[in-house]
């Protein structure tokens, strides 16, 4: 068997097994400009025809990866409709490689060749009876890992878990650490509480961060352990850290989605989904996945879509067991944030309907106050509003679900930076240089939101 990459295919009626090699060269990056809405339409439909993999939409741009014996489609498409766009990147693998050479994104890229699924496969696996193998989840083992500092940098999983003891351990007057189930292939979904008791020994109301929802957002997660780490070490020496441990217990996901965070890490850095065999593809987009308008609008019933919403709802362990443990604290929670990339934006509920909440405008308020926080720090503008207003509908949030099924008045989902792909800026591929000040725009818009939320007119 010859072994190009690390997924074969076997078909059924002979005994050979073919190996088949992917990866993003000669994948092209694209910014499709739309002005009207059928345009937008349009994009839509060219989308889903050619299983573009869309890393952000607005009403105006549109960014996508296209790759072989799908780019030429979409190019023609786009140019018989008279759609402007530009090719911001002509060769994904040979920039990424580029750019990030020495760089932990440059192993994720140089193993990005032996995994992901391609648009010729996904077609060969549909249409023609062929039998697609992935790779068999990783062996559960004991990994050796360094005693590093992994603040402000792109760590692994297991790094991350490692980090989380020590930390909690020397800190652990305010902290403890809480497993609140495993993934599809056995790892970890560890949350760290962080918090002053109080004096008289009663429960405090919490404010929950979940990061690493979807896979490739890595700079996601390296902003809650930045997070983590600041409320810990700053616990006495920063008047704000203490006010928001005084007054709040603050519940941190750093990794959502362990398994789709491995595989970015170790196979296809920019995947975006979970990593349950879903015939013929792989893995649920979580944040299509939980209990609200399940599968509507923004959501795909097609195995190998980006936006794949999972058989039914919490299909999948990792959003079921966030589900979970937000069901067993919701009346404690006052208040949940999702940290993603990118786009620069704060967004409100909800997420599938043009309709706004009944308390919309306390919503906005506390928008407006996070966003102006995040703005002094280094005179980043951060969006506010609805996915459908400033995005696209998306069904099955975590936010929605929150809001709407546990009675969470305040619900947020953050898209950090930057505020679009460009040549100089890959998106979902930013630099580590990029964690600190994302993290410090994190920071101030978590103060400044938990003290709203604790005034008067945020208990409203």
């Amino acid at each position: 068997m010859a072994r190009l990459g690390h997924h074969t295919l076997r078909f059924p009626t002979t005994t050979h097994v073919y190996t088949y090699y992917t990866g993003y060269d000669d994948c092209k990056l694209l910014n499709i400009h739309t002005s009207t809405p059928e345009q937008r339409e349009q994009i839509q439909g060219f989308i889903e025809e050619t299983e573009a993999d869309v890393w952000q939409s607005t009403r105006e741009l549109t960014t996508v990866v296209v790759c072989p014996f799908s780019d030429f489609l979409l190019l023609r498409k786009l140019n018989d409709s008279g759609i402007r766009f530009d090719v911001v990147v002509a060769n994904l693998q040979t920039r990424f490689d580029s750019d990030y050479s020495g760089s932990v994104l440059a192993q994720a890229s140089a193993s990005v060749h032996r995994g992901g699924e391609s648009v010729f496969m996904k077609l060969l696996c549909k249409y023609f009876s062929v039998h697609c193998e992935s790779p068999e989840p990783p062996k559960k083992k004991t990994e050796i890992v360094p005693n590093i500092d992994i603040v402000g940098k792109f760590a692994s999983h297991a790094q991350i878990g490692h980090w989380l003891s020590q930390i909690s351990a020397r800190h652990s007057h305010i902290s403890s650490l809480e497993n609140i189930g495993t993934s599809y292939e056995g790892r970890n979904m560890t949350i760290i509480k962080i918090g002053k008791p109080r004096t008289d020994g009663a429960n405090k109301p919490i404010i929950w961060i979940d990061a690493g929802v979807h896979a490739r957002e890595w700079i996601s997660t390296a902003v809650s352990i930045s997070t983590i780490n600041t409320l810990l070490t700053k616990s006495e020496t920063d008047r704000r850290v203490a006010t928001m441990l005084e007054k709040f217990d603050w519940y941190i996901l750093p990794v959502a989605n362990p398994d789709g965070y491995y595989f970015s890490r170790n196979g296809h850095r920019f995947w975006r989904k979970t990593r349950r065999p879903q015939f013929p593809c792989f893995g649920v987009d979580m944040n299509r996945n939980f209990d609200i308008n399940f599968g509507g609008a923004g959501s795909s019933a097609s195995k190998c879509s980006e936006v794949y919403r999972g058989t039914k709802a919490f299909s999948e362990p990792e959003a079921a067991n966030m589900r979970n443990v937000l069901t067993r604290h919701k009346d404690r929670i006052r208040g949940v944030v999702s940290l993603h990339s990118y786009g620069q934006l704060l967004l409100l509920p909800y997420s599938f309907t043009s309709t706004k909440p009944p308390d919309y405008l306390d919503l906005e308020r506390l928008a407006n106050v996070t966003a102006e926080a995040i703005e002094r720090v280094n005179g980043r503008r951060y969006g506010y509003g609805t996915a459908p207003d400033l995005l696209y509908p998306t069904s099955g949030s975590s936010i929605d679900w929150a809001k709407m099924k546990l009675g969470i008045k305040y619900t947020l989902g953050i898209e950090l930076p930057p505020h679009t792909a460009t040549a100089s800026r890959l998106g979902f591929a930013v630099s580590e240089r990029e964690i600190a000040p994302s993290a410090e725009e994190v920071f101030a818009a978590l103060s400044a939101m938990s003290a709203h939320i604790d005034s008067p007119l945020g208990r409203t």
